[in-house]
């Protein structure tokens, strides 16, 4: 059995821990306080579409900070 006892890098820690901070917040944000002042969000079929493509590129920019960081 082989163990690699490689760690991250300073630089690759700050940024994994920086797009999982934005990814918390993204989701936090809209769904808590976008609900709180707007209770219908997403209200149409435009919002939906935006709203999905944003959560969408949050998730692969996550899963793509994982693979190449």
């Amino acid at each position: 059995m082989i163990l690699f006892e490689e760690s991250l890098s300073t630089n690759q820690q700050i940024g994994l821990a920086l797009m999982t901070f934005l990814f918390v917040v993204f989701a936090l944000v809209s769904s808590f306080l976008i609900p709180h002042f707007r209770a219908k969000f997403p209200d149409s079929k435009r919002g939906v579409v935006i709203f999905g493509l944003v959560s969408f590129a949050f998730f692969a920019g996550q899963m793509l900070a994982v693979i190449y960081i």
